[in-house]
């Protein structure tokens, strides 16, 4: 039986004691008041009990069907390498948990469409970790657009970049395990870990289907993808670069102006992106924006608990990330 998500409080399991869990989703939870870190499950049991003790989480598990099988627990949090978490995401839904897990939702189409279907079925929370849409940045970029098409202003070309630098912001404090196994090496895995977080942005901006053209890219996802957004034409790059610093923007170009949002690096605490707005045919201007400082990771914690405690199973976000895994799949069908 699923339990009643208006709760004061949502005991939260962790499933995946790795870089992210410490550097994101652990301290992002451990803020909000109104949830508990209830349990950690890791094998490598070096790891998970010097975690559970920074982040004072009382419970300890070497395998997440012991985790789940906690009737305490709420919903968990899922940050494990990409090819385990659909197996790890359909037990955890069985079991009657609510799901928040790291992108991919998966690394097959079909099965993130069985995920889905589970959910519903079970009528439960899956939430899918794009934090970019979180961004306080974003959300402003996106009431931009929307109040330009409805005052039937449409845009004339989309151009997305991202090349991704040190995305870190050199972290300290990571905690190892000595018995860590070596990532699998799969050769589309780093576009959809990486890159997937762009055709997602889009999505949310837009709330119009991507439409993929052609792409011209490596193996590794480096390189240009065309895609219609509605009518719009829209340009992807991607590459990755080794100067000390994060490069990812959206540009939209109307007639008579162009606004463009730059978002920092994926890890960086506290920073949103930033707005710039250029226009002007006589007196050119531009226009710099940013919100209060606030971070993407935090607002997405906020976000998922939110979305229990007002039992709200909305899972329109999450065909936004399947349609972004599908995307990504056949960008590399379409390679030139």
């Amino acid at each position: 039986m699923v339990r009643n998500t208006l709760m004061k409080n949502t005991n939260i399991g962790f499933i995946g004691a790795g870089f992210i869990a410490q550097q994101c989703h652990l301290p992002a939870f451990k803020e909000q008041s109104n949830c508990c870190l209830f349990g950690i499950a890791d094998p490598h049991n070096d790891l998970v009990e010097r975690v559970a003790s920074m982040f004072e989480i009382p419970f300890t598990y070497s395998s997440h069907k012991d985790l789940i099988a906690n009737n305490e627990i709420d919903a968990v949090v899922i940050t494990l390498p990409r090819p385990y978490t659909f197996g790890v995401v359909r037990d955890c839904l069985k079991a009657g948990k609510h799901v928040f897990t790291e992108k991919p939702l998966t690394l097959n189409h079909e099965n993130a469409k069985k995920l889905k279907k589970l959910a519903q079925k079970k009528n439960l929370l899956l939430y899918v970790g794009y934090m970019k849409r979180n961004d306080s940045g974003m959300k402003k970029f996106k009431d931009m657009i929307q109040k330009r098409y409805s005052n039937n202003k449409n845009p004339l070309l989309i151009k997305s970049t991202c090349f991704m630098g040190d995305s870190y912001c050199s972290p300290f404090g990571s905690i190892k395990s000595n018995h860590e196994p070596q990532p699998l090496d799969l050769f589309h895995e780093n576009f959809i870990n990486t890159y997937s977080h762009v055709l997602d942005s889009l999505q949310y901006l837009f709330t119009k289907k991507l439409k993929l053209i052609q792409s011209n890219i490596s193996n590794e996802g480096y390189g240009i993808t065309l895609f219609n957004v509605g009518d719009t034409p829209a340009e992807i790059s991607t590459a990755k670069s080794e100067i000390n610093n994060w490069f990812e923007e959206i540009q939209v170009v109307y007639e008579d102006e162009i606004l463009a949002i730059n978002l920092p690096p994926a890890l960086l605490k506290n920073v949103p992106a930033t707005i710039k707005v250029q226009k002007g045919r006589d007196f050119y201007e531009e226009t710099l924006m940013r919100p209060k400082w606030s971070w993407a990771f935090l607002n997405q914690a906020e976000d998922f608990l939110l979305r229990l405690q007002k039992n709200n199973m909305d899972l329109s976000a999450l065909d936004s990330a399947i349609e972004s895994l599908n995307l990504s799949l056949n960008i590399f069908k379409s390679k030139v």
